[in-house]
């Protein structure tokens, strides 16, 4: 039914948004439930929930795109990278510090700034 309604590369895009809007989410809620030794569901239910229902939204619209579990594993293991390093990143090094050295060598990261905060 979803590729009547939208190209293969309109699903698979949008389950990227998702997937990693999901992901944006859920982060700061699990960073703050863990520093505060408590559950995330406990210390943000809707947001955690909402975090978790948008991520598994995306995983079946990868799958109903790439139509194989070895694929849709694949998939989002690759698009679980991006999000672990910056995550790696940040906690070793602190935000101040990661984001004066994007600033310094990305040339218009003034633009891409408030997208990041």
């Amino acid at each position: 039914m979803l590729e009547k309604l939208f190209t293969e590369g309109g699903v698979h895009t949008g389950a990227h948004l998702g997937f990693f809007s999901g992901i944006g989410i859920i982060t700061p809620v699990l960073g703050k439930a863990w520093e505060l030794n408590i559950k995330p569901w406990i210390y943000s239910p809707g947001i955690f929930t909402f975090g978790v229902v948008l991520i598994l939204i995306s995983i079946v619209m990868i799958a109903f795109a790439r139509k194989s579990f070895t694929k849709v594993t694949k998939s989002v293991g690759w698009m679980l990278i991006i999000p672990g390093i910056l995550a790696i990143l940040f906690a070793a090094f602190g935000e101040p510090k990661v984001m004066g050295g994007i600033h310094d060598s990305i040339s218009g990261f003034a633009i891409l700034k408030p997208a990041l905060r």
